[in-house]
Order: C-alpha cells, then sequence, then structure tokens
C-alpha cells in the first residue's frame, strides 16, 4: 500500500509518473521534447496551461510534483510528510488522466 511507503519514495515515483505522461503528451501533439526537467514545466506551460477546463490545475501540480521530486532526492533532512505522498498521488494521477485525454483527442 502506498501509505505504507516513505513520503520520499512516493513523492519520487508519483513525479516520474507524471514526467512520462508529459513526454507522451508532447510527441503526440508533435512538440520539441525537453532536455530539463525544468524544460517540460516551461514546455507545458507554453502549450497546455490554457486548456479548459484544468490545464493550468495540471501546470501547478506538475510544479508541485517536481519540487517535491527535488526535496524527495536532495534534501538530506527527510522534510517530506504523509500528505505530501497523498497529495503526490493524487496530484500524478489526475495530472497523467489529462495527459491521456489531450492524448486521445490528437488520434
Amino acid at each position: 500500500r502506498w501509505q505504507d511507503e516513505l513520503p520520499e519514495v512516493v513523492c519520487h515515483t508519483a513525479y516520474y509518473a507524471m514526467y512520462p505522461a508529459a513526454f507522451a503528451l508532447f510527441a503526440a501533439r508533435g512538440l520539441a521534447l525537453p532536455k530539463t526537467h525544468h524544460g517540460v514545466n516551461v514546455r507545458f506551460s507554453e502549450n497546455f496551461r490554457q486548456v479548459q477546463p484544468d490545464g493550468r490545475e495540471q501546470l501547478g501540480r506538475l510544479a508541485r510534483a517536481l519540487d517535491r521530486r527535488l526535496i524527495a532526492d536532495y534534501d538530506a533532512v527527510d522534510t517530506l510528510t504523509t500528505d505530501d505522498a497523498r497529495h503526490a498521488r493524487d496530484d500524478a494521477m489526475s495530472f497523467i488522466a489529462f495527459c491521456e485525454r489531450l492524448i486521445d483527442r490528437s488520434s
């Protein structure tokens, strides 16, 4: 069960579930693939933040996921909580569903 994992593991994994979903969306739309993690956020913002009903919300989820992943991977002190892990999981599920909907529209 995800609740039994360390919050850092959940936050890391949630981001790395979202990352390839964003890449799949970029590829489906014929967009150049970014070379950095920050570039993923920028490319998503440039192309999908205005998508209704929740593009801007999904951009926020992606940005939060990267922030959490950086904390999980690089902070010397474990500061993430089980609430952070729960939010990371929920953000990842919503973001991936959003990307899937847009990819389906591209087909």
